[in-house]
């Protein structure tokens, strides 16, 4: 027997996916079905999750020293493409 994976790729996660998916599995051996809440709390709690992911994938800020100046810099391990970076001063 043979484990596999199914993959449901909404893609760029809105709120127009907002809802209750269902996935049903049947086979020989029986039948099992799974639910995914995406309501609001579930919609939260994917989002909290992606943000996390992105806000830990940066290395804390370095300092290079140059003949123009000094450059700060981060580098990026986790980039999505519409991923907005700027710099924050406080």
């Amino acid at each position: 027997m043979k484990d596999e994976v199914l993959i449901f790729n909404i893609g760029k996660l809105s709120k127009k996916d907002a809802g209750v998916y269902e996935v049903k599995l049947k086979d020989a051996r029986g039948k099992d079905k799974s639910m995914f809440n995406l309501t609001e709390a579930g919609y939260q709690t994917v989002l909290n999750e992606l943000f996390r992911v992105i806000a830990n994938s940066s290395t804390e800020i370095s300092v290079k020293s140059t003949e123009h100046g000094i450059v700060l810099y981060s580098l990026i391990t986790y980039h999505m493409e519409d991923l907005q970076v700027g710099w924050l001063h406080k």
